[in-house]
């Protein structure tokens, strides 16, 4: 350890857990925005909470990271370190209650990147503990009708009054508190004057089947990269390793907002052209490789698809800045879009894409940028795994072709592209509705009633002078399933050759919520 880096002996590391749940819980989009402005502003919160306890920045402490969630701290002393986290429990109730978290301080003995590595593992460990919840509600007590919990205060809004939780209405003061907050940061800044509003209410994304897109992306590697750089630095200068470590957090930070800001560019074009002032999406979460975001349900996808196809190219351009290797040039990321009811419970709308979102990593192995998505249409929705085994498995087939890929390892991944399932919609659009929903439905029987019903279709549209139309469906369907790629064009083109997969209900879901 060298003299600079003596200074400082002892390592502190906060995050906190459950970020999106927390954020979502309550179901009223001004919540979400206050929860999401309360965890944005954390890295402020604490340099306040620092500063009253007589803190100095560079005197007594250093920042390595600081990010929405989470701060990575060197202290002068093991007595200042010990103060800060006794002190978090009760600061962090008042600033954000029901937010949970976990903490770890440790002295540096050997070098600080040993010492981060072990902290990593001990902030693992404490994830599973559970928090108590405060305060305790007594026999008298009214509890709030959206969570359960004990009542603090009223909400009226309109003539109408709903009882509020401690969390809630931190929540709704944080929302008439902000101005813009994660949303103006994620906002391309040629954008920034035109007076554009961000939505504070599921009403305003203007969407008449009142659909919204709640899409959740992650990215793929990153802990291989932080695990890998904790490994390569073992020798190094603390010095060193401090200041990688927080470039390499920056890198990271900058790739998914740069991403965001191109993927919205689309969206806000078409705002703009259709003279509207409210922009139909807000950001939740940004931070590190983690994204949340609801969007109306027609853009999800698209967005989507753009983000992750940018977030390669944006962390290849960081990575190399910072000289990072992560096993490759650039990161990859999955995605998962639900898409609900404006008023579905967003708490279960989250869980689901978060399983979406796991399923297409675990499909592709962390390989490839993937994206998996689900249109809910019952009252509660499950894990997608069980969604799959239970509504997407019938006789001999899978009516589901997920996860679908897209970026640089597209090719080579083994799944189909996210690329050809848009053609198999733009398709799909062009053919008679009924006759598309006819063929569905024999899906549901056999694949044989399938394809013989598809074989019909192309009959008529022949007889009708739609040949042509018809043999794009057919090609748009051969170009996913991958069936048959040298003969000619066969109704067989409706599954994949050894397993019987279709991809015509993800087609005929994607076009149900953006027609």
């Amino acid at each position: 350890m060298t003299i600079e880096m003596q200074a400082f002996p002892v390592y502190y590391v906060f995050s906190s857990k459950g970020i999106q749940e927390y954020i979502l819980r309550g179901n009223k989009l001004r919540w979400m925005i206050g929860g999401s402005n309360l965890v944005e502003r954390l890295p402020v919160f604490f340099e306040e909470l620092l500063s009253s306890l007589g803190f100095s920045k560079e005197e007594d402490y250093k920042v390595l990271s600081r990010a929405a969630g989470g701060v990575r701290m060197l202290f002068r002393s093991r007595e200042q370190a010990l103060k800060v986290a006794r002190v978090m429990p009760l600061a962090l109730s008042l600033y954000a209650p029901g937010l949970d978290f976990v903490q770890a301080t440790l002295p540096i003995e050997v070098n600080l990147a040993k010492t981060m590595e072990a902290a990593e593992k001990k902030l693992q460990q404490r994830r599973n503990r559970v928090f108590p919840v405060f305060p305790v509600a007594g026999p008298l007590v009214e509890r709030c009708p959206r969570s359960g919990l004990p009542s603090v205060g009223i909400l009226s809004i309109d003539g109408d009054s709903e009882l509020l939780d401690s969390s809630m209405k931190t929540k709704e003061r944080a929302f008439r508190d902000a101005k813009k907050g994660l949303a103006e940061k994620t906002l391309p800044e040629k954008y920034s004057d035109l007076g554009l509003l961000f939505p504070s209410s599921f009403e305003e994304f203007q969407d008449e089947k009142k659909y919204v897109g709640v899409v959740h992306i992650d990215g793929n590697g990153l802990g291989k990269v932080i695990i890998e750089f904790l490994q390569k630095t073992m020798g190094d200068p603390d010095e060193k390793v401090a200041k990688y470590y927080t470039e390499l957090s920056k890198a990271i930070e900058n790739a998914t907002v740069s991403s965001v800001k191109k993927a919205l560019e689309p969206i806000i074009e078409r705002t703009i052209d259709e003279k509207r002032e409210v922009l139909p999406f807000r950001p939740l979460v940004c931070a590190g490789d983690d994204l949340t975001i609801v969007l109306r349900a027609e853009d999800a996808f698209s967005f989507a698809v753009t983000f992750l196809q940018e977030f390669e190219n944006a962390t290849e351009m960081e990575l190399r800045k910072v000289g990072a290797d992560a096993g490759s040039s650039f990161l990859t990321a999955c995605a998962g879009i639900a898409y609900v009811k404006d008023n579905y419970p967003f708490v279960q709308a989250y869980s689901l894409c978060e399983s979406l979102c796991s399923y297409a990593k675990d499909e592709t192995q962390r390989k490839s940028s993937a994206l998996a998505f689900w249109r809910v249409t019952t009252t509660t929705a499950s894990e997608f795994k069980d969604i799959r085994e239970r509504e997407l498995h019938y006789e001999d087939t899978t009516l589901t072709m997920m996860p679908y890929v897209t970026g640089k390892n597209a090719a080579s991944a083994g799944f189909p592209t996210t690329e050809s399932l848009q053609c198999l919609l733009e398709a799909i659009k062009r053919m008679p509705r009924g006759s598309v929903r006819g063929l569905l439905a024999d899906l549901y029987e056999s694949s044989d009633k399938a394809i013989r019903s598809l074989e019909r279709l192309c009959d008529v549209a022949k007889q009708r002078g739609d040949e042509k139309r018809a043999q794009e469906f057919l090609e748009c369907l051969r170009n996913v399933t991958q069936n048959g790629n040298a003969g000619p064009l066969k109704a067989d083109v409706l599954f994949t050759e050894s397993n019987k997969k279709t991809p015509l209900l993800d087609a005929v879901e994607l076009r149900s919520v953006e027609c």
